[in-house]
């Protein structure tokens, strides 16, 4: 079997144009994630997507040494760590200059009902992103929260009624440290995704939560401008050194769009 030629690793005669990213996409592997509120590991899926360059003297790249790497660990304990060592190890075996992760995982959080105190779960849009260039690492964890919207236009100008809706606020955050002591949780972004729109989603709702939550949406109007501005004042709050973007997608009720807007202090 040492004898079968090794086509991807042959010099490149054919385009002579060096490849930005060259790997494998949406790769199923059972993930742990480690929990804020007590420490223990939540078991989920993550999605993988993992990539290098490719320098343009060289074929191909070996996809199979992508699964190779993930498959080290069953399941694979996901922090920023682990996926360091994951990014630095993909550079090593393709021998590339740059490589890139990216897993997207369901992150599930107790949600308590505002008036009856009932329990149940409610599920995050979660993805890590990580880059890494032989000096540093960025990793960048983004959160995608339900939240809802209501109109101060519409609040202002209608007798009866104002027009509110589901909308969806993602937060992507640079995770500068790997001491876990200082790390930014999932659950932290949510907090402040949460304190930033007219009413949080909950999963279980009871006639006196509905009141509650229908009131408290009336109660506190926002355009989508007013709720990427509120979460970015927060996020500078907590966490002023640290690079992020924000976007607000809110599904209108009374409209065939969807309002957008979006901040960031990336530059």
């Amino acid at each position: 079997m040492n004898n079968l030629p090794d086509i991807q690793n042959s010099k490149n005669n054919i385009f002579q144009v060096d490849v930005d990213y060259v790997g494998i996409k949406n790769v199923k592997y059972p993930i742990l994630i480690k929990q804020k509120w007590d420490k223990k590991f939540q078991h989920t899926t993550g999605t993988f997507s993992l990539y290098c360059d490719l320098h343009k003297e060289q074929r191909g790249a070996h996809l199979s040494r992508f699964i190779e790497i993930l498959n080290k660990e069953i399941p694979l304990v996901v922090n920023i760590n682990s996926l360091h060592e994951i990014v630095k190890e993909i550079s090593l075996v393709q021998e590339s200059e740059t490589s890139q992760l990216e897993v997207m995982f369901k992150y599930f959080i107790p949600k308590t009902s505002p008036v009856s105190k009932l329990t149940s779960l409610l599920d995050y849009d979660t993805a890590f992103y990580l880059s890494y260039d032989h000096i540093d690492t960025d990793f960048y964890i983004s959160v995608s929260v339900p939240i809802t919207t209501l109109c101060p236009c519409s609040k202002e100008i209608s007798e009866y009624n104002a027009h509110n809706q589901r909308a969806k606020l993602t937060i992507t955050i640079l995770q500068s440290s790997t001491n876990e002591n200082e790390y930014i949780w999932i659950e932290d972004l949510v907090e402040i995704a949460e304190k930033s729109c007219s009413s949080q989603i909950y999963p279980l709702l009871k006639r006196e939560d509905e009141k509650h939550v229908t009131e408290t949406m009336y109660n506190n109007p926002l355009f989508v401008e007013d709720v990427v501005r509120l979460c970015a004042k927060y996020l500078d709050q907590k966490y002023s050194n640290n690079k992020y973007r924000i976007e607000c997608e809110s599904y209108e009720s009374i409209h065939n769009h969807i309002a957008y807007a979006s901040v960031d202090n990336l530059d």
